[in-house]
């Protein structure tokens, strides 16, 4: 028999994040904290051998859909949980996709906080009704696996040449992309482009995500939950 309590497991950077987390789920019986990692190889590992109900994740600037989508692939069962700064839209769609069912602001109040946690547990997916509306209002653009790649990798700070050679093209087939991906963004240089990059996709490669679309609507299932 399954020991008792909702599981879960935490990837932070932050100790004394963790600690504070540990402490808080440790006085209540209705959760259990199965780990507390700050890599994300040791996060994976544990998701893999621990299988837990829920994987908070603490969202910070430096958070990217790579990371999630690792996760999300290393238990697909797990239900994931963003915990912080609020992304942009375009990377909120996107989580969604890769098993993020609520997206909680970093100064939630602990009775909500948890109460959130045992909604998602019971399948209902937790987003703050102002953050969902915010995000319907933004313009989408979809982008292809390469061009979301390109783009990401630009907002790094390489160079044709070196983006070539990271997603072996040429370096004159990278600057075909980049001219169309100008007109594509209504960006006039790559400033404007890198700046794309870090405030829809959060900096950082994406590899193996597909094409990045953003839907006009919301899923007919989410819940808009107001704290």
């Amino acid at each position: 028999m399954s020991e008792p309590g909702i599981r879960i497991f935490f990837y932070t950077r932050r100790p004394f994040v963790a600690a504070g987390l540990t402490s808080v789920l440790s006085a209540r019986q209705r959760f259990r904290l199965l780990g507390c990692c700050d890599s994300m190889a040791a996060t994976v590992n544990g998701l893999r051998t621990r299988r837990p109900d829920i994987l908070l994740v603490q969202l910070t600037p430096h958070t990217t859909l790579d990371e999630l989508a690792r996760l999300h692939a290393s238990a697909p069962e797990s239900r994931i949980v963003l915990w912080g700064e609020a992304p942009g839209g375009d990377f909120a769609f996107q989580s969604m996709q890769l098993g993020v069912r609520a997206i909680l602001p970093d100064d939630t109040p602990i009775r909500d906080f948890l109460a959130n946690l045992v909604s998602v547990h019971s399948g209902v997916l937790c987003f703050e009704k102002a953050f969902v509306d915010k995000v319907m209002l933004q313009p989408r653009i979809r982008l292809t696996q390469r061009e979301g790649q390109i783009v990401s990798l630009v907002a790094q700070g390489l160079k044709n040449k070196a983006i070539g050679a990271r997603l072996g093209l040429t370096e004159g087939t990278v600057k075909v992309y980049i001219y169309k991906l100008f007109k594509k963004l209504g960006v006039s240089d790559r400033l404007g482009m890198a700046l794309y990059g870090l405030e829809h996709l959060c900096g950082g490669a994406m590899q193996d995500l597909g094409d990045i679309f953003v839907p006009q609507s919301l899923p007919a299932q989410v819940s808009h939950r107001i704290n």
